[in-house]
C-alpha cells in the first residue's frame, strides 16, 4: 500500500511539473505524507519516502513562500540522507536534494551557515558521482551556483574562479541537445559577468554575452525558460551596455507569446502574466536610452497587446482549434506539454530519463520535440483563426502618426482618437493611452464579440490589476455608437 501512494505521489507531482497546477502539488504532497505514515521503521523504502516528500515540501515552497514548508523540505532530506547506507546507488542524488534545500534557504534566510552545508552537501555528492556518470554535469552545475554565492555574499575572488571551474566542467560534459544546456549557459553568463565586475577583461564580458545569447535563444530550451532567461539577460544589459540591451529585450518580447503558451490553463496563465511584470515599461526605457523612439512605442505597443489578449480571453485557445482543426489542434497540445515536461531550474534539474532511456536517447528526443513544437506552431499561426491582432513595425510606415493613419480603415474611431493624442500629446500616458486604445478596438472587431461583452471583459482586464484606460467606459461608448 505504501508503495502505491508513492507511485500515485509521483505521477501526481510529474503532472504538476508538467502543468503547474498547485492541486497536483498538493496530492502529491499527501501521497508522499501517506506512503511514509505506512512504512514500518527500519524498512528499505523508508529513505525513498523521507526524500519524495521533501521534495514536494520544496516544490510548495517554491510556489507559495511558506517558511514552514522549506524548513520540513530540509528536515526530509536530512532524514533520507541519514538512513542512506554507503555506497547506495541513491547516495549522491540524496546529498545533492539537501544541497538544494539548504541553498533555498539560504536565499531566504542569508545565513552563511546554510550555504556553507549546501556546498559540502554539493562537494560530496560530486564526490561520489562515478566518472562517466550522466549525473556529473549537473553536480559540477550545483557546486558552480553555490561557490557564485559565496562570492557574492564575501567577495573572494578564489571562490568566483572555483565557480566559473565548476560551470565550464559542466557545460563540457553537457550536449547542445540537453535540456540543462541553456540553464548551464546562464549560470555561466552570471558568473562571467561577476569576474569582468572584479577584474574588467572586456573578453571575459564578452563571453559572458554569448553565454547569455545560448541561455535565451538556444533551441532546446522550453520557452518558458528562455523568456526567464531573457529577462534577466535584458535587467543585466541595463546596467552594462556591453551585453546588447536592445538584443536582450527584443529576444524577451519576441518569447512573450510562448511563455503564456497554447494549452496553459486560465488559473496558469493567470500566474504567467503576473510574472511579466514591468517588461514594457523597461524594455520601451532601454529603446529610449538607446534613441530608438519608434521602436520604444513598438514595444510598448506589441507588449500590452499580448498581455490584454491573454486577459482579454483567457481561456484555452485550443477550444477554437479544436472545433476546425482536431488533429493539428491535439498534436500541437501533445508537443507542447511534453515539452514543457523537461522544466528545470538552475539548482534541481529533473532527470527526464526512464530507466530504458539513455541521456542520449533523451537528447535526441528533446530535439525531435522542438523541432516539430516549431514546426506545428508554425503551421498553426499561418491559419487565419490566428491570424487576429497582427503587429506591424511602425517603422515599416515611416512612424507613429502615419501607423494610426493607416489604421483608421480598421479602427476609425479609436485610431482617430490616437492620432489626436499624438498630434498634440500632453503627456506619455497619452499616446500609450493612445496606442492602448487603438489595439483594444481592434481586438474587439476581430473577435466580433459583442459591445456589452467588450466593455465588460474591458472593466476587469488588467495590467497590474487596474484598466489601462480609466475613460474605458468613454471608450466603450463611442465604439458602441459607431456600430
Amino acid at each position: 500500500m505504501s508503495g502505491q501512494h508513492a507511485n500515485l505521489g509521483a505521477s501526481y507531482n510529474d503532472r504538476y511539473r508538467r502543468l503547474g497546477e498547485f492541486s497536483d502539488l498538493d496530492k502529491a504532497t499527501e501521497c508522499a505524507t501517506r506512503a511514509l505514515a505506512l512504512v514500518p521503521d527500519g524498512h528499505p523504502d523508508m529513505s525513498g519516502q523521507h526524500a519524495d516528500l521533501g521534495v514536494s515540501y520544496r516544490d510548495r515552497y517554491q510556489r507559495l513562500g511558506e517558511l514552514a514548508d522549506l524548513n520540513k523540505a530540509t528536515e526530509c532530506t536530512t532524514r533520507a540522507l541519514a538512513l542512506t547506507p554507503d555506497g547506495h546507488p541513491d547516495m549522491s542524488e540524496r546529498q545533492a536534494s539537501l544541497g538544494v534545500s539548504y541553498t533555498v534557504r539560504f536565499w531566504r534566510l542569508g545565513e552563511l551557515a546554510d550555504l556553507e552545508k549546501a556546498i559540502e552537501c554539493y562537494t560530496c555528492a560530486l564526490a561520489s558521482v562515478p566518472d562517466g556518470h550522466p549525473d556529473m554535469s549537473r553536480r559540477h552545475a550545483d557546486l558552480g551556483v553555490s561557490y557564485n554565492d559565496r562570492y557574492r555574499r564575501l567577495g573572494e575572488l578564489a571562490d568566483l574562479e572555483k565557480a566559473i571551474e565548476c560551470h565550464r566542467h559542466a557545460l563540457a560534459l553537457t550536449p547542445d541537445s540537453h535540456p540543462a544546456f541553456p540553464s548551464q549557459h546562464l549560470d555561466y553568463a552570471q558568473s562571467l559577468l561577476h569576474h569582468y565586475e572584479h577584474t574588467g577583461n572586456l573578453v571575459i564580458l564578452s563571453d559572458s554575452l554569448q553565454s547569455f545569447r545560448k541561455a535565451s535563444q538556444h533551441f532546446t530550451g522550453t520557452p518558458r525558460h528562455k523568456f526567464k532567461h531573457a529577462l534577466l539577460w535584458a535587467d543585466s544589459a541595463s546596467k552594462q551596455i556591453f551585453l546588447k540591451p536592445i538584443e536582450a529585450y527584443q529576444t524577451a518580447i519576441d518569447l512573450l507569446p510562448q511563455f503564456i503558451w497554447l494549452g496553459a490553463t486560465t488559473k496558469q496563465r493567470y500566474h504567467d502574466l503576473l510574472q511579466i511584470g514591468n517588461l514594457a515599461v523597461t524594455a520601451c526605457y532601454a529603446a529610449i536610452q538607446s534613441a530608438d523612439y519608434p521602436l520604444a512605442l513598438e514595444w510598448l505597443e506589441h507588449t500590452r497587446c499580448v498581455v490584454w489578449n491573454q486577459s482579454l480571453t483567457l481561456r484555452s485557445p485550443f477550444n477554437e482549434l479544436h472545433s476546425s482543426y482536431p488533429g493539428l489542434a491535439t498534436r500541437l497540445e501533445s508537443i507542447s506539454s511534453q515539452l514543457h515536461a523537461a522544466s528545470h531550474d538552475s539548482q534541481q534539474v529533473q532527470s527526464i530519463a526512464s530507466d530504458s532511456m539513455t541521456p542520449e536517447k533523451v537528447a535526441q528526443q528533446r530535439r525531435r520535440l522542438a523541432s516539430e513544437y516549431h514546426s506545428l506552431l508554425t503551421q498553426t499561426h499561418s491559419i487565419e483563426l490566428y491570424l487576429d491582432s497582427p503587429v506591424e513595425s511602425i517603422a515599416v510606415y515611416g512612424g507613429p502618426i502615419e501607423y494610426w493613419t493607416a489604421r483608421l480603415d480598421a479602427s476609425p474611431c479609436v485610431a482617430r482618437m490616437a492620432l489626436d493624442y499624438l498630434t498634440a500629446p500632453a503627456t506619455s500616458v497619452d499616446a500609450e493611452r493612445a496606442f492602448s486604445a487603438g489595439r483594444l478596438t481592434i481586438n474587439h472587431l476581430q473577435h466580433n464579440m459583442s459591445s456589452e461583452t467588450f466593455e465588460a471583459e474591458m472593466a476587469v482586464g488588467s495590467w497590474y490589476g487596474t484598466p489601462l484606460l480609466p475613460e474605458i467606459s468613454d471608450v466603450a461608448a463611442i465604439i458602441r455608437d459607431s456600430m
